[in-house]
């Protein structure tokens, strides 16, 4: 049962107050944040903790330190901001005609439930823009984790403790040359064979990155000394890769369509082919608009769809 005269009596905008001081990590440093005083601030704090009869932060000169209860009134009311926050979305979108699903994607993602979920999206909200921006993994996940980003999607090598991750399937690398390359049109081929020719590899393509399985076979073991060039982008390692400066990976469901058409000849290794692991990454702390819950739904319906199969 509600608590109706808390909740009537209750001061919204000192809760407010209260996430501001946890946020900044201080009374001080909130202060500046909220141009206000200090004092002002310090007695927003204790009318708080009056109203809801605990003491929400140890007081001490030099430390900051929320107490058990201030801990979970921090984590509880941050729910309650972030409702807020959506509502104001919600204001926003009735009063804005257009609607727009913005979503972060590496640039060499291969994901057939990516594409239907794109499909299905937009069957559903027709109405809505879709505008898609890319980046490197790494760079995904990073402004993912610093909320500047709502959805990404990116490569990973396993998921990561502190973002939401949703794994979307994974997709085979195989490398490339193309016809100006002195490699081009030799078969059975051994990656010792690679070994005195130049590399060509996407920007994350290193062991810290999500594009580790393809580091493992080329520059995490044998290629680092002989890359020669990089991009993030597939066009663009495409683009070096037929200009004859080196060879390198690109997904096989690209790969093997320019090699149908004679642009590019496979390299080794021909089997055991390296696979890499795509994720939708969002960021818990961070409010959602109503079309990326729409589409996140669609994402996680055809997950749940593909996994009964």
């Amino acid at each position: 049962m509600r608590n109706e005269r808390f909740l009537r009596d209750l001061d919204w905008n000192l809760i407010f107050i209260f996430q501001v001081i946890v946020e900044a990590g201080g009374i001080t440093a909130a202060a500046e944040r909220l141009l206000r005083t200090q004092p002002s601030v310090s007695n927003a704090l204790g009318r708080l903790e009056a109203a809801v009869g605990h003491r929400l932060i140890h007081r001490a000169r030099g430390t900051f330190r929320l107490t058990e209860y201030g801990q979970l009134f921090h984590e509880e009311t941050l729910r309650v901001v972030h409702g807020v926050e959506r509502i104001a979305d919600l204001a926003s979108d009735a009063a804005e005609p257009n609607r727009y699903l913005r979503l972060l994607v590496a640039n060499h993602i291969d994901s057939a439930t990516f594409d239907r979920a794109l499909q299905t999206f937009n069957t559903r909200q027709p109405g809505v823009k879709i505008e898609i921006e890319t980046a490197p993994s790494g760079v995904v996940v990073e402004r993912v984790r610093a909320a500047d980003a709502a959805i990404g999607l990116c490569i990973l090598n396993r998921a990561l403790p502190d973002l939401a991750c949703r794994y979307l399937g994974s997709s085979r690398m195989a490398f490339y040359c193309g016809r100006r390359h002195p490699l081009f049109g030799h078969e059975a081929l051994t990656l010792d064979d690679l070994d005195a020719h130049n590399y060509i590899s996407f920007e994350s393509d290193h062991l810290e990155a999500g594009l580790d399985a393809v580091a493992r076979v080329g520059i995490g073991n044998r290629f680092r000394d002989n890359r020669i060039a990089s991009s993030a982008n597939d066009e663009e390692v495409l683009r070096l890769i037929e200009a004859g400066i080196g060879f390198g990976p690109l997904n096989v469901s690209m790969g093997a369509l320019y090699a149908r058409e004679g642009r590019l000849w496979q390299l080794p290794p021909y089997e055991d082919l390296p696979t890499v692991r795509t994720y939708l990454i969002t960021n818990p702390a961070r409010s959602m608009t109503r079309e990326d819950v729409t589409f996140i739904d669609v994402v996680e319906a055809i997950r749940d769809a593909e996994g009964s199969r």
